[in-house]
Protein backbone atom coordinates (compact mmCIF):
# COMPACT_ATOMS: atom_id res chain seq x y z
CA UNK A 1 0.00 0.00 0.00
CA UNK A 2 1.33 3.45 -0.63
CA UNK A 3 0.89 6.54 1.02
CA UNK A 4 0.73 9.91 -0.47
CA UNK A 5 -0.66 13.81 0.35
CA UNK A 6 -4.24 14.51 -1.12
CA UNK A 7 -5.50 18.10 -2.26
CA UNK A 8 -5.01 20.43 -5.25
CA UNK A 9 -1.98 20.56 -7.54
CA UNK A 10 -1.27 23.92 -9.56
CA UNK A 11 1.39 23.73 -12.11
CA UNK A 12 3.05 26.94 -13.59
CA UNK A 13 5.22 27.32 -16.67
CA UNK A 14 7.59 29.54 -17.16
CA UNK A 15 9.09 30.76 -20.88
CA UNK A 16 12.71 32.22 -21.04
CA UNK A 17 13.33 33.64 -24.38
CA UNK A 18 16.36 33.32 -25.89
CA UNK A 19 18.95 36.75 -26.72
CA UNK A 20 17.69 37.00 -29.91
CA UNK A 21 14.03 36.37 -29.45
CA UNK A 22 13.95 39.49 -27.16
CA UNK A 23 15.82 41.49 -29.05
CA UNK A 24 13.25 41.17 -31.66
CA UNK A 25 10.08 41.15 -29.19
CA UNK A 26 11.97 44.43 -27.26
CA UNK A 27 11.41 46.03 -30.73
CA UNK A 28 7.90 45.44 -31.71
CA UNK A 29 6.55 45.74 -28.04
CA UNK A 30 6.18 49.77 -28.13
CA UNK A 31 4.25 49.21 -31.53
CA UNK A 32 1.69 46.97 -29.59
CA UNK A 33 1.54 49.54 -27.29
CA UNK A 34 1.09 52.09 -28.79
CA UNK A 35 -1.40 50.28 -31.11
CA UNK A 36 -3.28 49.57 -28.27
CA UNK A 37 -3.04 53.14 -26.58
CA UNK A 38 -4.62 54.99 -30.25
CA UNK A 39 -6.35 52.19 -32.26
CA UNK A 40 -6.92 53.12 -36.08
CA UNK A 41 -9.38 55.94 -36.72
CA UNK A 42 -12.80 55.57 -39.36
CA UNK A 43 -12.29 57.25 -42.40
CA UNK A 44 -12.63 61.13 -41.94
CA UNK A 45 -16.14 62.12 -43.54
CA UNK A 46 -18.36 59.94 -46.01
CA UNK A 47 -17.20 57.35 -48.26
CA UNK A 48 -19.70 57.40 -50.74
CA UNK A 49 -19.32 59.62 -53.53
CA UNK A 50 -22.13 61.91 -53.86
CA UNK A 51 -24.38 63.09 -57.54
CA UNK A 52 -22.49 64.76 -59.98
CA UNK A 53 -23.73 67.98 -61.40
CA UNK A 54 -24.08 66.27 -65.17
CA UNK A 55 -26.70 63.23 -62.59
CA UNK A 56 -28.36 66.05 -61.29
CA UNK A 57 -28.96 67.96 -64.00
CA UNK A 58 -30.46 64.88 -66.12
CA UNK A 59 -32.47 64.09 -63.61
CA UNK A 60 -33.72 67.82 -63.37
CA UNK A 61 -34.10 67.41 -67.18
CA UNK A 62 -36.30 64.12 -67.08
CA UNK A 63 -38.39 65.38 -64.10
CA UNK A 64 -39.26 68.23 -66.66
CA UNK A 65 -39.97 66.37 -69.52
CA UNK A 66 -42.12 64.20 -67.85
CA UNK A 67 -43.93 66.72 -66.66
CA UNK A 68 -44.32 69.10 -69.97
CA UNK A 69 -43.83 67.08 -73.09
CA UNK A 70 -44.34 63.93 -72.07
CA UNK A 71 -47.65 64.53 -69.95
CA UNK A 72 -48.62 66.62 -73.32
CA UNK A 73 -47.71 62.98 -75.64
CA UNK A 74 -50.01 60.70 -73.06
CA UNK A 75 -52.84 63.39 -73.23
CA UNK A 76 -53.03 63.64 -77.30
CA UNK A 77 -52.72 59.36 -77.26
CA UNK A 78 -55.48 59.48 -75.28
CA UNK A 79 -57.57 61.65 -77.16
CA UNK A 80 -56.30 60.43 -80.49
CA UNK A 81 -57.00 57.06 -79.73
CA UNK A 82 -60.48 57.70 -78.39
CA UNK A 83 -61.29 59.29 -81.78
CA UNK A 84 -59.24 56.74 -83.84
CA UNK A 85 -61.64 53.70 -82.05
CA UNK A 86 -64.76 55.81 -81.76
CA UNK A 87 -67.03 53.88 -84.47
CA UNK A 88 -68.39 57.15 -86.08
CA UNK A 89 -64.93 58.01 -87.67
CA UNK A 90 -64.43 54.36 -88.56
CA UNK A 91 -67.36 53.46 -90.75
CA UNK A 92 -67.92 57.28 -91.68
CA UNK A 93 -64.45 58.15 -92.89
CA UNK A 94 -64.36 61.65 -94.35
CA UNK A 95 -62.24 61.02 -97.18
CA UNK A 96 -64.81 57.99 -97.90
CA UNK A 97 -66.86 60.15 -99.89
CA UNK A 98 -64.58 62.10 -102.07
CA UNK A 99 -62.89 58.80 -103.01
CA UNK A 100 -66.16 56.86 -103.60
CA UNK A 101 -66.99 59.67 -106.16
CA UNK A 102 -63.64 59.65 -108.17
CA UNK A 103 -63.91 55.94 -108.44
CA UNK A 104 -67.97 56.00 -109.68
CA UNK A 105 -66.85 58.90 -112.18
CA UNK A 106 -65.38 56.37 -115.02
CA UNK A 107 -67.97 53.93 -114.82
CA UNK A 108 -70.91 57.33 -115.30
CA UNK A 109 -68.94 58.54 -118.07
CA UNK A 110 -68.74 55.50 -119.78
CA UNK A 111 -72.36 55.03 -119.20
CA UNK A 112 -73.87 58.37 -119.92
CA UNK A 113 -70.87 58.75 -122.92
CA UNK A 114 -70.87 55.67 -124.19
CA UNK A 115 -73.41 52.54 -123.31
CA UNK A 116 -76.67 54.89 -123.79
CA UNK A 117 -76.11 56.60 -127.27
CA UNK A 118 -74.65 52.93 -128.14
CA UNK A 119 -78.08 51.75 -126.92
CA UNK A 120 -80.34 54.31 -128.91
CA UNK A 121 -78.40 53.87 -131.91
CA UNK A 122 -79.21 49.91 -131.77
CA UNK A 123 -82.75 50.95 -130.99
CA UNK A 124 -82.99 53.85 -134.08
CA UNK A 125 -81.59 50.93 -136.28
CA UNK A 126 -83.89 48.35 -135.06
CA UNK A 127 -86.89 51.00 -135.61
CA UNK A 128 -87.26 50.37 -132.07
CA UNK A 129 -86.93 54.20 -130.47
CA UNK A 130 -88.93 54.26 -127.79
CA UNK A 131 -90.14 51.14 -127.54
CA UNK A 132 -90.11 49.03 -124.51
CA UNK A 133 -87.05 46.70 -125.93
CA UNK A 134 -85.39 50.27 -125.45
CA UNK A 135 -86.45 51.18 -122.01
CA UNK A 136 -85.63 47.62 -121.21
CA UNK A 137 -82.30 47.69 -122.26
CA UNK A 138 -81.83 51.32 -120.97
CA UNK A 139 -83.06 49.66 -117.48
CA UNK A 140 -80.60 46.96 -117.47
CA UNK A 141 -77.55 49.02 -118.51
CA UNK A 142 -78.54 51.10 -115.49
CA UNK A 143 -78.77 48.22 -113.04
CA UNK A 144 -75.11 47.28 -114.08
CA UNK A 145 -73.84 50.34 -113.46
CA UNK A 146 -75.48 50.50 -109.54
CA UNK A 147 -74.30 47.30 -108.88
CA UNK A 148 -70.40 47.90 -109.78
CA UNK A 149 -70.89 51.01 -108.22
CA UNK A 150 -71.80 49.27 -105.31
CA UNK A 151 -69.03 46.61 -105.14
CA UNK A 152 -66.46 49.60 -105.45
CA UNK A 153 -68.52 51.29 -102.61
CA UNK A 154 -68.16 48.67 -100.46
CA UNK A 155 -64.36 48.01 -101.46
CA UNK A 156 -63.17 51.07 -100.44
CA UNK A 157 -64.98 51.42 -97.75
CA UNK A 158 -63.94 47.71 -96.13
CA UNK A 159 -60.30 49.64 -97.47
CA UNK A 160 -61.03 53.12 -95.46
CA UNK A 161 -61.93 50.87 -92.22
CA UNK A 162 -58.94 48.50 -92.35
CA UNK A 163 -56.36 51.78 -92.80
CA UNK A 164 -58.36 53.43 -89.90
CA UNK A 165 -57.77 50.31 -87.61
CA UNK A 166 -54.66 50.09 -89.01
CA UNK A 167 -53.52 53.40 -88.01
CA UNK A 168 -55.50 53.44 -84.37
CA UNK A 169 -53.00 50.31 -83.65
CA UNK A 170 -49.55 51.99 -85.09
CA UNK A 171 -50.52 55.09 -82.91
CA UNK A 172 -50.84 53.07 -79.73
CA UNK A 173 -47.84 51.11 -80.28
CA UNK A 174 -45.25 53.54 -81.62
CA UNK A 175 -46.90 56.32 -78.96
CA UNK A 176 -44.72 55.19 -75.70
CA UNK A 177 -41.51 54.81 -77.63
CA UNK A 178 -42.41 58.91 -78.87
CA UNK A 179 -42.97 59.49 -75.26
CA UNK A 180 -40.38 57.65 -74.31
CA UNK A 181 -38.05 59.95 -77.14
CA UNK A 182 -38.48 63.46 -74.94
CA UNK A 183 -36.60 61.76 -72.07
CA UNK A 184 -33.59 60.71 -74.11
CA UNK A 185 -31.86 64.25 -73.38
CA UNK A 186 -31.89 63.59 -69.55
CA UNK A 187 -31.40 59.69 -69.56
CA UNK A 188 -28.01 61.00 -71.52
CA UNK A 189 -27.14 63.28 -69.58
CA UNK A 190 -27.32 61.38 -66.16
CA UNK A 191 -25.81 57.86 -68.01
CA UNK A 192 -22.44 60.44 -68.38
CA UNK A 193 -22.67 61.79 -64.59
CA UNK A 194 -22.77 58.74 -63.38
CA UNK A 195 -19.81 57.21 -65.00
CA UNK A 196 -18.35 60.27 -63.54
CA UNK A 197 -19.47 59.27 -60.35
CA UNK A 198 -18.20 55.90 -60.80
CA UNK A 199 -14.99 56.94 -61.03
CA UNK A 200 -15.03 59.65 -57.96
CA UNK A 201 -16.69 56.35 -55.88
CA UNK A 202 -13.26 54.55 -56.98
CA UNK A 203 -11.07 57.26 -55.94
CA UNK A 204 -12.72 57.61 -52.18
CA UNK A 205 -13.30 54.34 -52.09
CA UNK A 206 -8.79 53.86 -52.58
CA UNK A 207 -8.73 56.72 -50.37
CA UNK A 208 -10.86 55.49 -47.72
CA UNK A 209 -9.11 51.96 -48.01
CA UNK A 210 -5.01 53.53 -48.23
CA UNK A 211 -5.92 55.78 -45.05
CA UNK A 212 -7.20 52.44 -43.15
CA UNK A 213 -4.23 50.75 -44.41
CA UNK A 214 -1.59 53.24 -43.40
CA UNK A 215 -2.53 52.35 -39.82
CA UNK A 216 -2.33 49.10 -39.85
CA UNK A 217 0.84 48.68 -41.77
CA UNK A 218 2.83 49.33 -38.39
CA UNK A 219 0.92 46.55 -35.99
CA UNK A 220 1.29 43.91 -39.44
CA UNK A 221 4.65 44.28 -39.64
CA UNK A 222 5.52 44.07 -35.93
CA UNK A 223 2.79 40.71 -35.62
CA UNK A 224 5.12 39.24 -38.56
CA UNK A 225 8.15 39.99 -36.50
CA UNK A 226 6.93 38.94 -33.37
CA UNK A 227 5.94 35.74 -34.95
CA UNK A 228 9.20 35.23 -36.76
CA UNK A 229 10.74 35.46 -33.32
CA UNK A 230 8.68 33.13 -31.69
CA UNK A 231 9.58 30.34 -34.06
CA UNK A 232 13.44 31.24 -33.13
CA UNK A 233 15.04 28.49 -31.88
CA UNK A 234 17.11 28.97 -28.13
CA UNK A 235 14.10 29.38 -26.05
CA UNK A 236 13.22 27.15 -22.92
CA UNK A 237 9.68 26.70 -21.34
CA UNK A 238 9.97 25.46 -17.60
CA UNK A 239 7.33 23.47 -15.64
CA UNK A 240 6.65 23.51 -11.77
CA UNK A 241 4.04 21.74 -9.92
CA UNK A 242 3.11 22.55 -6.18
CA UNK A 243 0.49 20.34 -4.53
CA UNK A 244 -1.74 21.85 -1.77
CA UNK A 245 -2.41 19.80 1.70
CA UNK A 246 -5.70 18.81 2.81
CA UNK A 247 -5.53 20.74 5.95
CA UNK A 248 -5.61 19.51 9.54
CA UNK A 249 -8.99 18.39 9.70
CA UNK A 250 -8.70 16.25 6.92
CA UNK A 251 -5.10 15.23 7.63
CA UNK A 252 -7.15 13.99 11.22
CA UNK A 253 -9.62 11.66 9.62
CA UNK A 254 -7.05 10.36 7.28
CA UNK A 255 -5.18 9.43 9.81
CA UNK A 256 -7.97 7.84 11.83
CA UNK A 257 -8.77 5.85 9.12
CA UNK A 258 -5.72 4.57 8.21
CA UNK A 259 -4.85 3.91 12.10
CA UNK A 260 -8.16 1.49 12.08
CA UNK A 261 -6.72 0.13 8.58
CA UNK A 262 -3.60 -1.31 9.99
CA UNK A 263 -5.56 -2.07 13.43
CA UNK A 264 -4.65 0.58 16.18
CA UNK A 265 -7.53 0.25 18.29
CA UNK A 266 -8.82 1.89 21.78
CA UNK A 267 -6.98 4.53 23.44
CA UNK A 268 -3.75 3.10 21.09
CA UNK A 269 -5.88 3.65 17.91
CA UNK A 270 -6.52 7.38 18.64
CA UNK A 271 -2.96 8.23 19.56
CA UNK A 272 -1.91 6.39 16.34
CA UNK A 273 -4.39 8.04 13.99
CA UNK A 274 -3.53 11.19 15.36
CA UNK A 275 0.45 11.02 14.65
CA UNK A 276 -0.52 9.57 10.82
CA UNK A 277 -2.81 12.60 10.44
CA UNK A 278 -0.17 14.76 11.12
CA UNK A 279 2.29 12.81 8.89
CA UNK A 280 -0.51 13.45 6.19
CA UNK A 281 -0.89 17.20 6.44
Amino acid sequence: MSLGKGGDTESTTTVQLSPEQQQLISQVTPIFQSFLDQPPELFPGSAISPFTPLQELGQFQTLQAGQGPVQDIVSQLGLFSNFLTDPNFINNDPTLGPATEAAFRPLEQSFQQQLLPSLARGAQTAGQVGSSREGIAQGLAGQELLAQEGDISAQLAAASRGQNLEAATRALAFGPATAQAQTLPGVITEAVGGQQQFQNQAFLTEAAQRFLQEQLIPFQIAQDVASIAFGFPGGTATSQQEVAGPGALAGGLGGAGLAAALGFTGPYGLAAGAALGALLQ
